[in-house]
């Protein structure tokens, strides 16, 4: 069973996971991304090539998702609901929780500024854009890892994705493979096994 695992940031193997079109191809878009912790971050470095580069967000909490977009999915194994990070290569982020898309709660925005995220363009013209973003999850801030808890010992689910609704070719991708015909992000029975080690 496909799942993905993460390694200490000291460790010297990266892992780089590359996701995959959903519902249609995508050749002019890549992403690949490098998952990493520490005693209580989850780092996610995502280094993106797509046609074209769109940062319209303004603000935390606006539709992040119309943007450049890379998203992480997370549900620990003990809980109903699942919560969403969506970060703009504006690098504004979108961050909720809910058990599907129609009960989305979107966290506080003074929440929201505490994430450590950054962006680097390293490409862009009319042909193709190129970047590098990057973002720390605290997991003990956003109650995903307990008090008392050990990173290596938490049980998660979820997915990665980068998509782009908006763009001229949109498109979708993710790690886990997707329901076909079914566009849509916010299904959990998609999500896969996370583990520390």
């Amino acid at each position: 069973m496909k799942r993905i695992v993460i390694e200490n940031i000291e460790s010297k193997n990266k892992r780089e996971l590359f996701l995959t079109p959903c519902w249609k191809a995508t050749p002019e878009v890549s992403v690949k991304v490098v998952l990493e912790h520490d005693e209580c971050n989850l780092i996610a470095t995502f280094d993106v090539t797509e046609k074209q580069l769109r940062r319209m967000s303004t603000h935390n909490n606006d539709e992040v998702y119309e943007d450049s977009c890379v998203e992480i999915f997370l549900k620990r194994d003990d809980e109903e609901f699942y919560r969403n990070f969506e970060l703009s290569a504006s690098t504004y982020m979108l961050v909720g929780k809910g058990s599907s898309r129609y009960d989305r709660i979107r966290y506080d925005v003074s929440r929201i500024e505490k994430i450590e995220r950054s962006v680097q363009i390293l490409e862009n013209n009319n042909h193709r854009s190129h970047y590098i973003v990057k973002e720390y999850i605290n997991l003990i801030e956003w109650n995903i890892l307990k008090e008392g808890e050990v990173i290596e010992d938490l049980k998660l689910f979820g997915n990665i994705y980068k998509c782009g609704p908006s763009f001229d070719g949109p498109h979708y991708l993710s790690y886990f493979k997707m329901k076909p015909n079914i566009e849509d992000f916010h299904k959990p029975e998609c999500f896969g096994k996370i583990e520390f080690i």
